[in-house]
């Protein structure tokens, strides 16, 4: 480039091929015009280029977005997925506990036992009463049961603890849901520990449940029973007579349980009691204490 005078500017320009160039004269106001054109057009296509960056980002951003919102509906689907697990679990636990409910075998026992005696005359005098809870297991509204059955046979009672050792759960009955009781005591004992016969009886079950596992059920008569759960050895076998104190089983963790131990139930005809109601005060000579 090249200035002749102060008015003008001239340029050359060769073109490829020509032999001769050419001149492009502009006057000063001219060129300061192409100038500013030339710089607001830098200035526009610099914003351009920051408005298309802008926009780029905040598409990727906008498509990020997209891809969390369907990761989180499909984690959502999975929650609720997952809830009605749950809810299916929750049924299968209930419908299992159920069919795992303390008692209800000794009641199907005893039902089919009273199924095939021979009925008999009732006793018409009764001069001696024991006492026998209501539902709740617990000491009100007490109902009468003879010492002295139908068949002027003996009612023996539990009069001693099976086991030396620690309760650790006590009886509980649940009105709202029964499935829910807990019908008989547990004592923690060292695995091996001899059980024996709370009273004088004859071995009416000796098997395993799913429940308890090695189980044994003394009737003593009258419509008196007591039940012996998670044995690890039984040592005895049905219709086998046995006086109180007797070894009839070895404690163990049998069946459902999470630690050796004896679980203990005392039955009336098909309601259970709480055997403490009927055995010595906890701490007395048998050695068994509330456990902690």
């Amino acid at each position: 480039m090249k200035s002749k005078d102060h008015s003008s500017h001239m340029f050359l320009w060769y073109r490829p091929g020509s032999g001769h160039p050419r001149e492009i004269r502009l006057s000063s106001s001219m060129f300061k015009t192409v100038i500013i054109i030339l710089s607001l057009f830098i200035a526009l296509l610099l914003t351009g280029i920051g408005l298309y960056t802008t926009l780029v980002q905040k598409a990727i951003e906008r498509n990020q977005l997209l891809q969390e919102n369907e990761e989180l509906r499909t984690e959502m689907l999975r929650i609720m997925e997952l809830e009605e697990q749950l809810s299916e679990l929750q049924d299968f636990a209930g419908m299992l506990q159920r069919s795992l409910t303390e008692g209800s075998d000794l009641q199907r026992i005893l039902q089919a036992r009273r199924s095939v005696q021979r009925e008999i005359p009732p006793v018409q005098q009764a001069e001696m009463w024991i006492p026998v809870s209501g539902e709740d297991g617990g000491a009100n509204g007490l109902l009468g049961m003879p010492l002295m059955n139908s068949d002027q046979t003996l009612v023996h009672l539990p009069e001693q603890w099976p086991v030396e050792g620690f309760l650790t759960r006590g009886y509980h009955y649940s009105p709202i849901d029964p499935s829910f009781s807990h019908t008989g005591i547990d004592i923690a004992v060292p695995r091996g520990t001899p059980v024996r016969a709370t009273a004088n009886g004859v071995v009416l079950v000796a098997d395993w449940t799913p429940r308890l596992g090695y189980r044994i059920i003394l009737d003593h008569g009258g419509g008196v029973f007591s039940v012996y759960g998670h044995n690890e050895l039984l040592l005895v076998l049905p219709q086998q007579m046995v006086q109180s104190g007797t070894p009839i089983a070895l404690t163990g963790s049998s069946g459902i349980s999470t630690a050796p131990h004896l679980h203990f139930e005392v039955w009336v005809e098909d309601r259970s009691i709480d055997p403490q109601i009927l055995l010595p005060s906890l701490g007395d000579e048998d050695g068994v204490t509330e456990a902690g």
